[in-house]
């Protein structure tokens, strides 16, 4: 499950960095500092969901069906404030799977 989510919060970072925005957007408070936005970033990002959620500080502590829904209330937020949207990816590889077999 981690590798998944390591998967899927690189292409989002490298997609918000595409766009141009900044950790300074996401942040308000830092305002002035501007830095790219990485993986091991979104990743805290990800993690102040799943704290919020289930009071763990560790990915690797969540069970699948915790990880897929926290997954769900970040993803609902990136297309929110950002119009970004990301499946978890081993649901996208079972849909380009499917697809496949048509």
């Amino acid at each position: 499950m981690n590798r998944c989510l390591h998967k899927a919060l690189t292409e989002i970072a490298a997609d918000l960095e595409q766009q141009g925005i900044q950790r300074r957007t996401i942040i308000e408070d830092l305002e002035g500092y501007e830095a790219p936005i990485t993986m091991e970033w979104m990743k805290e990002v990800y993690k102040s969901i799943v704290y919020t959620m289930y009071r763990k500080t560790s990915t690797t502590d969540l069970t699948n069906k915790e990880m897929i829904d926290s997954w769900e209330v970040f993803s609902k937020f990136l297309a929110e404030q950002y119009g970004i949207s990301y499946i978890w990816p081993s649901q996208e590889a079972q849909y380009w799977e499917s697809y496949q077999q048509q």
